[in-house]
């Protein structure tokens, strides 16, 4: 897993509002379990915040990490060559 790209914050008092572009979700946490999301592993994070962990990945904030080996390519599974 890893933590989306298309994730944008802003902090307001003791809060922080998440907003997912890709998901067009907003989430509104703590500041500091928003701290702890941007600076510790996955793992502790979700250790430390389960639900919140849960509501990130439910809305796209943190993602499957899906690697495709070089050769894929999309448009050779789709168009014929």
């Amino acid at each position: 897993m890893k933590k989306s790209n298309y994730t944008y914050t802003i902090k307001k008092g003791c809060n922080t509002i998440c907003f997912n572009t890709f998901t067009n979700t907003f989430i509104v946490i703590s500041s500091e379990a928003y701290e702890s999301f941007e600076t510790s592993e996955l793992a502790s994070f979700q250790f430390k915040y389960p639900n919140i962990f849960e509501t990130f990945h439910n809305n796209g904030f943190i993602i499957v990490n899906i690697r495709l080996p070089p050769s894929f390519s999309l448009l050779s599974s789709v168009l014929p060559l």
